[in-house]
């Protein structure tokens, strides 16, 4: 272990020479980084962190008790150094990494933790997200409007017309739920009602235990499941908008607080 370590740093050079002569005095070899820089642009000073005063890795233990005798505050230190020695003992293990010396050591072990906890926290939001199926129970949506075939349509059903002004917004005239049975508007025709269950994150619809009670809604559910509502749909909710799209129609729909 013979990498230089930084164990005080300070603003003017003088004051770093009077901490080495001491340091060498005991016949503890020391090198000062930066002195030059920080002498001749006094402004850089602060940026690079001062005119450092550094030590052999092995010489730690000897340079604390000196330097608490001179009076210097060096409670932090006193962790540096256990922190050296146990940096130095884990990385000496890592290929590589153990050829580096003890700063850049430092930086490869940042970046690794940090890269570490992104990976943790993206695993974390994807095991806590509500599922599809959570997030689409978690509301009604008023629809806006239906894409089929490249050509948008106004939702809007003959059988019923059911009004919802949220506070604050406009008028919806039609609206889906996904709490059991999904009614879903007609286009100049009669609602349809229908179940739903997602598979790998797609809606699927299919026929309703109601469906076949009249005839005329059977019809038209059999016209709107095999045109408008024929999936599956992919599912994109992003905040208070809904997006459900299959090969031929996209449905735009909007949250009902």
């Amino acid at each position: 272990m013979n990498d230089w370590v930084t164990i005080a740093a300070f603003q003017y050079a003088h004051q770093a020479a009077m901490l080495k002569g001491r340091l060498e005095s005991d016949g503890i070899l020391c090198n000062i980084k930066d002195e030059l820089t920080a002498t001749t642009y006094v402004f850089y000073g602060n940026v690079i962190g001062g005119v450092k005063v550094q030590v052999r890795e092995n010489d730690i233990k000897l340079v604390i008790p000196i330097m608490k005798e001179l009076g210097y505050n060096i409670e932090d230190d006193g962790n540096y150094e256990t922190q050296v020695t146990k940096v130095v003992r884990f990385t000496q293990k890592i290929p590589i990494i153990n050829k580096l010396p003890l700063e850049k050591r430092y930086m490869v072990l940042i970046i690794a933790i940090a890269i570490i906890i992104g990976i943790i926290c993206t695993v974390f939001y994807f095991i806590m997200r509500p599922t599809i199926s959570e997030q689409l129970k978690d509301t009604s949506w008023c629809i806006n409007e239906i894409v089929y075939k490249g050509k948008s349509y106004q939702p809007k059903s003959t059988d019923q017309r059911i009004v919802i002004v949220p506070l604050g917004g406009s008028q919806c005239n039609e609206q889906m739920s996904f709490y059991h049975d999904l009614n879903l508007p007609g286009i100049n025709c009669s609602s349809i009602t229908c179940n739903w269950h997602v598979i790998s994150d797609s809606l699927v619809l299919h026929e309703s235990d109601t469906t076949h009670i009249m005839r005329n809604v059977a019809v038209t559910w059999d016209y709107m499941m095999k045109t408008v509502y024929h999936g599956p749909f992919s599912v994109k909710i992003n905040r208070r908008q809904i997006v459900l799209q299959s090969q031929n129609t996209t449905i735009y729909g909007t949250k009902l607080e």
